[in-house]
């Protein structure tokens, strides 16, 4: 958008195999400044942006880098365009109009914030996306104003906000850097909302804006036993528990974590469970090597800079 204040503003989203969304995706950012980094897709979505935007920045990556990591990229290359803010957007989003817009104008009247995120409808724009409306419930006040038709607030403040459509100022990554590569999909953000508290910046939800968020309404299912997205998402939870800056290093919690998979593994070794015991053996090998990376993440974290970014 090369009117008003979103010159000042780059979209970055991160596509992999998203073809089913990237056409309506693009067509509600029409005219703004977008950069895409693509994860290594399959499934032709980096041939449609090429053929239907050509304008648009895009960088091919030769493997799946995930979320944070892309994301970076893409981070590191608004601010070297001079951005003064970053959109980041999921590739199944779609923004109503004058979105951004507005978001930069209240990132710019509240200084204080890091993040401005509007509300987050489902596909359809006519209920509350159902994470979103799970997370507000952090805040209930913004249920409360629109129940009982109370005054309502331009900007509610939120300990977290997923990152599926988020504002961040230059001055926020300037800060805190970008996101933790040690998360390779999910849980990021929400370490990335840590240290935004953590250095004194806020997280809002803008009230008066809304963006479309089209997601499966299913309920998650769980990872297979001891497959590569059972130990992807063991490392995440452990990392999102214990890399948090905003507490100490829970020494009590993370040997009880310890002492629960050795008695598994025992447990399914006398059950003559080999495969079970070797693969609760190959857990607590992870979560030996993630004592390491969490103190070095968390000493890193608590440093004011441009860590995993390039920051101009």
């Amino acid at each position: 958008m090369k009117n008003n204040h979103t010159s000042l503003v780059y979209i970055v989203i991160v596509t992999y195999n998203g073809i089913r969304w990237i056409k309506r995706c693009m067509e509600s950012i029409k005219g703004s400044e977008i950069i895409i980094i693509d994860n290594n897709s399959t499934d032709g979505t980096v041939n449609f942006i090429e053929s239907n935007y050509p304008y648009i920045y895009l960088e091919k990556q030769k493997e799946n880098l995930g979320f944070g990591k892309a994301n970076n990229i893409g981070i590191s290359k608004a601010l070297e365009l001079g951005a003064e803010a970053v959109f980041l957007m999921n590739q199944d989003v779609y923004l109503n109009e004058s979105v951004i817009e507005n978001l930069f104008v209240a990132l710019k009247n509240n200084p204080s914030y890091g993040i401005i995120s509007p509300i987050h409808l489902n596909a359809k724009g006519n209920e509350l996306d159902r994470d979103f409306a799970r997370y507000c419930l952090a805040n209930r006040k913004i249920y409360a104003d629109s129940l009982l038709n109370n005054k309502k607030e331009s900007l509610y403040e939120m300990p977290f906000v997923n990152a599926a459509a988020w504002l961040v100022s230059k001055e926020c990554f300037c800060k805190i850097g970008g996101f933790d590569p040690n998360f390779f999909h999910y849980g990021e953000d929400e370490n990335f909302c840590q240290r935004v508290a953590y250095h004194g910046l806020k997280i809002g939800i803008h009230n008066q804006n809304f963006i479309c968020h089209d997601t499966p309404d299913i309920k998650s299912r769980p990872k297979k036993l001891f497959s590569s997205k059972y130990y992807l998402a063991y490392k995440k939870f452990i990392f999102v528990k214990f890399a948090n800056i905003n507490k100490a290093f829970d020494v009590y919690a993370f040997e009880k974590e310890k002492k629960n998979i050795a008695k598994k593994i025992i447990k399914s070794f006398v059950g003559l469970k080999l495969k079970y015991s070797l693969g609760y053996f190959k857990q607590l090998k992870l979560l030996y090597s993630l004592k390491k990376e969490i103190k070095k993440s968390r000493e890193l974290n608590k440093k004011e800079g441009k860590h995993y970014i390039s920051c101009y």
